[in-house]
């Protein structure tokens, strides 16, 4: 799909208008009501530890040359 500036202006004007507010309101009252399938919390809890902070660069250096990122 694209978008374009138009398009975002056109959906925020619905979305800000009575048959959007209502759109909105409905899907609000589902998800409040239903339960939800999948696991909000993990399993396992894993602390970043003061030496994990000292390392930030070298970790940080890995994760950009994995990624491609500048």
């Amino acid at each position: 799909m694209y978008w374009n500036s138009n398009t975002a202006l056109l959906f925020a004007r619905w979305s800000a208008s009575e048959e959007g507010r209502k759109v909105y309101a409905k899907a609000a009252v589902c998800r409040l009501i239903g339960k939800s399938v999948e696991k909000t919390r993990p399993v396992k809890v894993y602390p970043v530890a003061e030496q994990d902070v000292k390392d930030y660069p070298k970790y940080e250096k890995m994760w950009k040359e994995i990624f491609g990122l500048r």
